[in-house]
């Protein structure tokens, strides 16, 4: 989409039809392995096997492709002697040619249709640039023309026009994912009518190593595409889910340590809830939704309640959409001054903490909570001050009450666990053995018999030990 969509991402998506409706388009996503050189191979294959059958028979095969992500490519489709033309025309279409999509009339053995599914070091091999759709229809190629210009522009209701680049892959597959009863009007990418000009739409996605292909199990309704609420409402989920790839990409190379230990989707869904998470505090660009997520993945899915963290709850319950940017700056200034004072230089008073830590968890229950605290963390402790520790005990006892019975040792440890990791620990990705060890905790163990949230922190302790080199 255009500027005009480009802050959506930053919206709540919320879909209108009921979780029974049957979907209008039909999706089967098919796991693929992009050709490569395939030196020896006679003839060379032009599509992968898994989707062969699939495409097998769909003639005519076309491909819309975009000049903007392949260099060249007006030239490479003149050499390919196969039909193609820019969807934009006339004066428009000169002045975009290098960046304009293109209709390609493709044969099942074109060497173009190879390119788009070979991946290896070579430039003419475009399966990592994302850059084309195909699509199978028996209409001229004139017909297809005509219909696909249609699709470039949609109005809204107040009669404005905006871009719609249906040639992404990734944005048609989220509106075929949208379809439904409530919201037919993905049906009209396929057709204008009863008749389809478009029997199905092949979408690969090389980040998922997938194809997807789309049929229309209904017929598209009357009049053009439009820029309607519901679809703007699958526009948003769409860049939503694509500033969240974008995040986790970010958030991957600057804590590789969490993120290493994580299974894909679970990365993904730690980055959706955080955007969502930042969007009920009005923080909706992508700037400060960043330095928002560093900080939840520094302090703890929690941070914006945390007892430990009052300034940030101060901060962020202040803030509005006009405000935001401002607020980011100061958030962030407060969080380093909170780093310096607790943490020290290189977090040497943090890892110094953690090795008290290690030696409390054999100690008899000698202490009151907030003297452990005291003793174990004395620069968080200081920082915080009596009220604060009281506040953070307080609000731990709150989430114990009411499960069970948890013994002493277990219940040290696991605020200790809290003081280092967050008040909601338990409840965080980043840390998904604690919520685990702490359920199977509840009426287990004694001073003398270990429950399994005492054996898995031992586990943990040892291993952020020797992480930080001290083993």
């Amino acid at each position: 989409m255009s500027e005009v969509l480009s802050d959506y991402w930053t919206e709540r998506f919320e879909t209108s039809q009921q979780d029974d409706d049957a979907p209008l388009v039909a999706l089967e996503t098919l796991p693929v392995a992009p050709l490569d050189m395939q030196f020896g191979v006679h003839p060379p294959k032009t599509v992968p096997d898994e989707i062969q059958a699939a495409l097998s028979g769909q003639t005519p095969l076309y491909a819309v492709i975009d000049a903007a992500l392949i260099d060249g490519l007006p030239e490479i489709l003149t050499a390919s002697g196969l039909r193609a033309e820019s969807l934009y025309i006339g004066d428009e279409g000169e002045e975009m040619a290098d960046v304009a999509p293109y209709l390609v009339s493709l044969t099942h053995d074109a060497g173009l249709l190879r390119q788009l599914f070979s991946q290896s070091g070579n430039p003419l091999h475009w399966w990592d640039r994302s850059a084309a759709i195909l699509m199978a229809s028996d209409v001229p190629f004139d017909a297809l023309h005509g219909h696909l210009r249609r699709l470039l522009r949609l109005r809204d209701a107040q009669g404005k026009w905006t871009i719609f680049r249906f040639w992404d892959g990734a944005l048609l597959r989220r509106l075929f994912i949208a379809a439904r009863a409530t919201f037919p009007d993905p049906l009209k990418c396929f057709a204008k009518g009863e008749k389809p000009i478009i029997s199905k739409f092949v979408l690969p996605d090389p980040k998922s190593g997938t194809v997807t292909i789309a049929t229309p199990n209904a017929n598209a309704p009357d009049g053009a595409l439009q820029l309607t609420p519901e679809f703007v409402k699958a526009m948003q989920a769409y860049s939503r889910e694509r500033f969240a790839q974008t995040l986790l990409t970010h958030c991957s190379a600057a804590f590789p340590a969490t993120f290493g230990a994580l299974k894909p989707d679970k990365s993904y869904q730690l980055m959706l809830d955080g955007i969502e998470q930042a969007r009920r505090f009005n923080v909706t660009k992508r700037g400060p939704v960043t330095s928002f997520m560093e900080m939840r993945l520094n302090l703890g899915i929690g941070f914006a309640d945390d007892p430990m963290c009052p300034w940030a709850a101060e901060i962020l319950h202040k803030i509005t959409p006009q405000t935001q940017m401002a607020a980011a700056d100061a958030l962030f200034a407060r969080y380093a001054e909170y780093h310096r004072a607790v943490h020290g230089p290189g977090s040497t008073q943090f890892i110094a903490a953690m090795a008290r830590a290690e030696t409390v968890v054999e100690k008899p229950a000698d202490q009151t909570h907030a003297a452990m605290l005291q003793a174990v963390f004395p620069e968080k402790y200081a920082y915080l001050g009596p009220d604060g520790i009281q506040a953070f005990l307080n609000a731990i006892r709150a989430q114990l009450q009411g499960h069970g019975r948890l013994d002493l040792r277990s219940t040290r440890v696991y605020i200790l666990l809290c003081f280092f990791m967050g008040h909601r620990c338990a409840e965080d990705p980043q840390y998904g053995w604690i919520g685990d060890a702490l359920e199977r905790s509840w009426d287990h163990g004694t001073e003398t018999e270990d429950s399994p949230l005492v054996r898995k922190t031992r586990v943990w302790f040892a291993a952020a030990k020797e992480s930080a080199g001290l083993s």
